[in-house]
């Protein structure tokens, strides 16, 4: 069986080879040199006659790139609506070489090996654990990764032109992270699409998603499902009556918790991570994967453990950058799960019942509590209340719970921020886009890969103060926190205290230079050194918080 592969590129310069019915006829079209970690794409044709593209067992097309020093990466191709498409994002400069297999269940067709040259860039690659501490993140190139960010999890009315603007903004304000699901309007899996088929204007839609992130600078955790999918009532918005899977849709299922059990639903989900990795893995841009948004909200029995290291496992085997892989709790985590070995990140959201006015001794305990994993973790949502937008209690529009909710964790030694979950009808309504300048500076001059930052315990009457040092190097960052600081007191037109007269005795091995910083706008306002034995820091006046960086000398 004869098959045609068409390989586009940017810029056409038309190479063809003809070869044995036994291989497959190339067309490709040569671009510019590819750097490490763009993005190259290929258009493909197999030529060969299927009933779904989207199912593997029907017709699977993937490639092999092999690298000089002996690293391989395999991947699939994807379709997309009109031809199999495959993206490969080199890690390494160099000449690869690459080749193809479609497998029928006729027949298995092999390309014959094409070459691509990649010269090297100065771009950081993926993100991953750091294995010099692997409670932090770094990139590839082995800097230091800290998400700043919040949740952007679906688009408004203008589609992507939202995501180019509040990429923009997030950026201008420092910040690197966004949470995006694939749940709601542009979902994945639909009725119109059919069972084990995918909707490609959405699934084209996250294309730009991921393409605009990269122009920004932004990483983004992709979250599969949200558990309303497998809910039939909801105080929001159950999204049961609209699952192909639902037998009322001509789906296999009566009942939604039969979905972790059920054979078929189960090489579907298969079939769906596949695709995604396929058609998003290579974009640097993608940070994490998350099976589920509060999986433990999801009817009971809930999520089997098997069934979730199964898919996590799958997931790990097919995806050739190994983005780390997640899932998220709201109140009731599983130590199982966070202790497989294929789960990369701990998460939990954290919201008050709109009666809680200090969120730090609640952000400190959680991060207290999941430490003993060893992992990266992460405040993946966070707000007031769970039940309306923070808009309605903060009546002072200043915006310190998600303040306090910023430093509050990477002061608990979380990898990155607390992520506001209510970001279109409280953060852009404010503008409180400005709240992340502060911490974002900060975070910028902490190398936390590469120390070990570890809870340090100060007392300051009347203040809550979070510290982390480095007992090697003894750098240590701590934030003096004033309780009184809340949206409450806000609300009310209380004026902040003034704080004066504080002296904190710090305890170093190392001569060091003290920062003091003004944590909105993340100016340093003081600067001293300190010799070893002990710091003598004397705190300059301030209202609402402070934060501190004591440097190796």
């Amino acid at each position: 069986m004869l098959a045609l592969l068409t390989i586009l590129y940017a810029v056409p310069q038309v190479v063809t080879s003809r070869v044995t019915r036994s291989d497959v006829r190339v067309t490709q079209l040569t671009p510019p040199r590819p750097k490490t970690f763009d993005v190259v794409e290929y258009a493909l044709n197999a030529g060969t006659k299927f009933t779904n593209p989207f199912d593997p067992n029907d017709i699977a097309v993937d490639a092999t790139f092999a690298h000089p020093d002996g690293t391989r990466l395999s991947l699939p191709a994807f379709w997309d609506g009109k031809a199999f498409r495959l993206r490969f994002c080199p890690t390494k400069p160099g000449a690869w070489t690459w080749e193809v297999k479609v497998q029928t269940p006729t027949a298995t067709i092999q390309s014959k090996k094409q070459t691509i040259q990649v010269a090297s860039s100065q771009a950081t690659g993926f993100v991953r654990p750091s294995p010099h501490d692997p409670r932090y993140f770094e990139t590839e190139n082995g800097r230091t990764f800290t998400p700043v960010g919040l949740n952007l999890c679906w688009p408004d009315k203008r589609g992507l032109q939202s995501y180019d603007d509040r990429f923009a903004k997030l950026q201008s304000v420092g910040g690197n992270f966004a949470r995006i699901w694939t749940t709601q309007e542009r979902r994945l899996e639909t009725t119109e699409a059919g069972l084990g088929r995918y909707d490609i204007e959405s699934a084209a839609f996250y294309d730009g998603v991921f393409q605009l992130a990269q122009k920004h600078g932004i990483r983004t955790m992709l979250t599969f499902d949200d558990y309303r999918v497998l809910a039939k009532t909801d105080y929001f918005n159950a999204h049961w009556d609209k699952s192909p899977y639902n037998a009322a849709n001509g789906g296999p299922l009566k009942n939604p918790v039969d979905f972790f059990q059920d054979p078929l639903c189960r090489k579907l989900y298969k079939q769906r991570l596949r695709y995604l990795v396929a058609r998003y893995s290579a974009y640097p841009s993608l940070a994490l994967w998350e099976l589920y948004n509060e999986q433990d909200n999801i009817p009971k029995p809930g999520v089997p453990t098997e069934w979730f290291r199964e898919m996590t496992a799958y997931l790990q085997s097919i995806d050739p950058y190994h983005h780390p892989i997640t899932t998220s709790y709201s109140w009731d985590d599983k130590p199982e799960v966070w202790e497989s070995s294929a789960v990369g990140l701990v998460q939990r959201h954290l919201y008050g019942q709109g009666d809680t006015v200090d969120f730090v001794p609640i952000i400190r305990d959680n991060a207290r509590k999941l430490s003993r994993y060893g992992k990266p973790r992460l405040i993946g949502e966070f707000g007031i209340t769970w039940k309306e937008p923070d808009i309605a209690l903060d009546k002072s529009r200043r915006g310190t719970p998600l303040h306090d909710a910023l430093w509050a964790s990477i002061m608990s030694g979380d990898a990155g921020t607390a992520l506001t979950w209510w970001w279109d009808n409280y953060l852009e309504p404010l503008d409180l886009w400005p709240i992340f300048t502060g911490i974002s500076k900060f975070v910028a001059e902490v190398d936390f890969a590469h120390r070990h930052f570890e809870p340090l315990t100060l007392d300051v009457a009347g203040l809550e103060t979070l510290a982390l040092q480095d007992p090697k190097t003894s750098e240590t960052i701590l934030w003096l926190h004033d309780p009184a600081s809340n949206w409450k007191n806000d609300a009310a037109n209380l004026a902040p205290k003034t704080w004066t007269g504080i002296t904190l005795t710090i305890p170093t091995n190392a001569p060091l230079t003290i920062e003091v910083w003004d944590t909105r706008t993340g100016a340093i306002i003081q600067r001293t050194k300190a010799t070893p034995a002990s710091a003598q820091v004397r705190i300059p006046p301030f209202q609402r918080d402070l934060a501190l960086h004591l440097r190796p000398r």
